[in-house]
């Protein structure tokens, strides 16, 4: 079954994300973390294209989520049918380590 984890996340303006198939916006977590929710083994995949400027073109596993609760300013919302992507190595460095997850602002736009 899947677990419920709670990361420090951050607001990524430069996370253009999208999932291929369904346009849908595309946060990013710390492998880590889908680890705490999936501990026996991840779902299916979808591969998530990116391409980052100064960069090779590659690709990310995205996975869909059933439901993420984002706390902003005190007000909780939750979005449903999530797409989140899975980063190999630590999203953030120094003092911002313990950030794990990069949100992106597009689905925060979206009335779900």
């Amino acid at each position: 079954g899947m677990e419920s984890v709670t990361v420090q996340a951050f607001v990524d303006t430069g996370n253009g994300l999208t999932e291929p198939i369904s346009g849908k916006p595309v946060s990013v977590v710390e492998e880590s973390v889908l680890k705490g929710l999936w501990p026996d083994e991840l779902p299916a995949a979808r591969v998530i294209p990116y391409h980052a400027i100064g960069t090779k073109r590659g690709y990310l596993m995205g996975y869909l989520i059933p439901e993420i609760r984002i706390e902003l300013g005190g007000v909780e919302r939750a979005f449903r049918e999530v797409y989140i992507a899975t980063a190999p190595e630590k999203l953030q460095r120094g003092e911002r380590e313990n950030i794990k997850m990069l949100v992106n602002p597009r689905m925060l736009k979206s009335d779900l």
